[in-house]
């Protein structure tokens, strides 16, 4: 694998978050129950469930209630009966007013949900060079960029998850640092990219995934030069991404966006596991880079809360 410097990912995410305390009330929201088939309804939709009927995955809440730890809680359900537990623990079955369920992450503003607030748009800027790496069997590819600029970045509290954004990404001052004998067109900008918030590391850390909005590629780099070997050309940068934020459930003015050298391969999204990973030119690569977000408002922001 590698590490991978230009592609502009993603955007979108922001860090910081959320320093609130775990149980904000959120009156009728849908979430998604921790036992399959005991909740009321199909589906999710933008802040109440869709589709009702049982079995179902999903159920209507009026607060998360008390946290159970590894992202789960009991919550109280928004129609009194339609839980399966009869006291505020989950200890007590039988039908009732409370149920395990998996907290959706969301953004903060100033110690309220997004989702009551208009999208928020936010600045990304460089902490540590972007570098994209891969391998095409013995050819090393390594790509660094000195500038990277956020275009139209948003966090947003809307959609069928909680914890949206979208924006995008350019690269320039790029070098291509392997192969030798090898340049990479500029500048660099990626399509527009949708972003969610997800938990990893056993439910224990919040990520932003990103990935396009339409399709799988991000940006295609353009490489030439008589040493660029089989990469020379066109070559799709595809796949989805995750960033980590530090910190987590903290708000402040300025967080840290983590796309890690040893990259989320796995995330947790609404208590389904998902594999991430990105290619170029079909072949495994890395993308690492750190970025400080701040929202253009100078406003308090977070995410906070796992699944």
């Amino acid at each position: 694998m590698r590490r991978i410097g230009l592609i502009g990912l993603a955007l979108t995410a922001i860090c910081a978050f959320g320093g609130l305390t775990a149980s904000a009330s959120m009156a009728n929201f849908c979430v998604r129950v921790e036992e399959p088939g005991t909740g009321n309804f199909k589906k999710a939709g933008n802040v109440n469930c869709i589709e009702a009927g049982t079995p179902g995955n999903y159920i209507e809440i009026q607060n998360y209630g008390r946290s159970l730890g590894n992202g789960q809680w009991c919550a109280e359900v928004e129609k009194p009966g339609t839980g399966n537990k009869t006291d505020s623990g989950c200890e007590k079955p039988g039908a009732g007013n409370f149920i395990k369920v998996y907290e959706r992450p969301d953004w903060f503003v100033n110690g309220t949900q997004l989702k009551q607030q208009a999208p928020k748009q936010i600045k990304w800027q460089v902490k540590g060079r972007p570098v994209l790496s891969a391998a095409f069997g013995e050819l090393k590819v390594l790509i660094e960029c000195n500038r990277s600029v956020s275009e139209g970045t948003t966090i947003e509290g809307q959609g069928n998850f909680q914890g949206q954004g979208k924006g995008r990404l350019t690269f320039t001052s790029c070098n291509v640092l392997k192969p030798e004998n090898c340049t990479v067109a500029e500048p660099i900008t990626t399509v527009q990219t949708k972003a969610h918030l997800a938990s990893f590391g056993g439910q224990t850390k919040i990520a932003v995934v990103f990935e396009p909005v339409e399709g799988k590629t991000y940006v295609t780099l353009k490489f030439s030069g008589s040493g660029c070997g089989v990469i020379v050309g066109p070559e799709p940068v595809t796949g989805a991404v995750a960033a980590e934020i530090v910190p987590t459930n903290l708000e402040s003015q300025e967080g840290l966006l983590n796309f890690p050298e040893n990259p989320i391969t796995k995330v947790s999204l609404e208590g389904q596991e998902r594999s991430l990973g990105l290619s170029l030119g079909g072949q495994p690569t890395v993308f690492s880079a750190a970025y400080g977000t701040r929202l253009e408002t100078g406003e308090r922001f977070g995410a906070f809360g796992l699944y």
